[in-house]
């Protein structure tokens, strides 16, 4: 491929990491390969690309891939960084395999080699094996996403760049950016949620609504229900959370209540203690004294309203809602398991009926048929063998069990 045609796939084969990550980087030159210098070169990341990406050379994908680079060559040239004197590939690991599993059909390769730092150089190695598909399953992409999202913040704080790092992470893996909000929500679990999401027990979609509850609520969560909740449908599991959300909100709105109620206690206080000691000053008779003996004994009376009237009363009912809201879940719960079941039974009844209608209705159909034949063999007289009046017998025998087993139905 000559450099001039090179040279406009340069901005298209390096969009794993958008413009806004590429400031951190310095340059990318093109350059041509032999066959065996390319088949030599080693992957910058290998234990992350054995850990958390597989590359089957007999899946449709690189069978499609294959093909088409043999026979249109190959269109995004992988993408390599020089280090300790070597070059190291970054993208590119599945033309690799092609390269070597067809050699007689390449001479030369083209790379593009960039001076990209380690972290953006990591960023797109994770994006371009994801936006391939090439990770083995979804707790490992979780895995991958909350790597890019540490990766993000180490740029961050070295760049001064500020990352929507959702955003950066949809657009250069090609997920949905829901998608990403919903892998990326399942690193939010505590460790002992996460663990059970990591032993494979909760789908995504289970341990996402789970990692949407602060770290609070999830801690109350375990406490009640351990690790049976991974026992939990999707359904009953997004119940939980939104029940708890609710609960939650209502506890945070008294809380701040409590809190707003503690500062004005706080703002008393130190107004009981400046009327104290401005009482120091002036002598016991003056007037000065007893104005200010009057504010204190006022300023007494109302702290001990605050103390003893609102204050306790908002902290009842915080404590009562607190107390009280995971055993409004736990029936909830109980509910929505019971409906299950109860709707799981009318599914399974109604699966039974269309069954055995069915079955009535083929019986039904051929009825007719079986009528006219025996009109017929009796309009011609003819002679009935021993056979056939034996399946006869046998029929008659049938249909009084089967006329039997329809009356107890009914």
């Amino acid at each position: 491929m000559a450099k001039n045609n090179l040279s406009n796939l340069v901005n298209k084969s390096v969009k794993s990491v958008n413009d806004s990550v590429l400031k951190a980087s310095s340059s990318e030159s093109l350059i041509i390969l032999k066959r065996d210098e390319f088949l030599e070169i080693e992957s910058m990341f290998p234990d992350k690309q054995k850990e958390y990406f597989s590359y089957e050379d007999t899946d449709k994908d690189f069978l499609g891939l294959e093909k088409s680079v043999l026979n249109i060559g190959i269109i995004h040239p992988p993408t390599l960084k020089m280090v300790d004197g070597k070059y190291k590939m970054i993208t590119g690991h599945r033309k690799q395999n092609i390269v070597r599993r067809n050699p007689d059909h390449f001479e030369q390769i083209d790379c593009i080699v960039t001076t990209d730092n380690e972290e953006v150089c990591y960023l797109k190695f994770l994006d371009s094996n994801v936006e391939a598909g090439r990770e083995k399953s979804s707790m490992d992409l979780v895995k991958i996403f909350e790597e890019e999202k540490e990766v993000y913040k180490q740029l961050a704080e070295k760049t001064g760049h500020k990352y929507n790092i959702n955003k950066e992470i949809a657009e250069n893996t090609g997920k949905s950016k829901k998608t990403v909000e919903r892998y990326l929500n399942v690193t939010n679990l505590i460790p002992e949620f996460r663990e059970i999401f990591d032993k494979g027990e909760w789908s995504v979609l289970a341990a996402q609504s789970i990692g949407q509850l602060n770290e609070y609520n999830q801690k109350e969560l375990f406490n009640i229900f351990g690790e049976s909740l991974s026992k939990k449908t999707e359904l009953e599991i997004k119940t939980i959370k939104e029940n708890l959300s609710q609960k939650t909100d209502e506890l945070v709105e008294l809380e701040e209540k409590v809190g707003m109620l503690e500062g004005s206690i706080n703002d008393k206080e130190k107004e009981i203690e400046q009327l104290n000691m401005s009482l120091e000053i002036y002598t016991e008779g003056d007037n000065s004294y007893k104005n200010i003996k009057t504010k204190l004994e006022n300023a007494n009376a109302e702290l001990f309203e605050m103390k003893s009237n609102q204050g306790e009363i908002i902290r009842q009912k915080a404590e009562e809602l607190s107390k009280n809201k995971f055993e409004e879940y736990e029936n909830t719960i109980r509910k929505i398991t019971a409906d299950s079941k109860s709707l799981m039974k009318k599914l399974d009844d109604s699966k039974e009926n269309i069954a055995l209608l069915s079955s009535i209705f083929a019986l039904k159909s051929i009825l007719p048929t079986v009528k006219q034949a025996v009109n017929n063999f009796k309009n011609d007289k003819a002679e009935i063998d021993e056979n056939t009046k034996s399946e006869i017998e046998s029929t008659i025998n049938m249909i009084k069990e089967f006329e039997t087993s329809l009356k107890d139905l009914i």
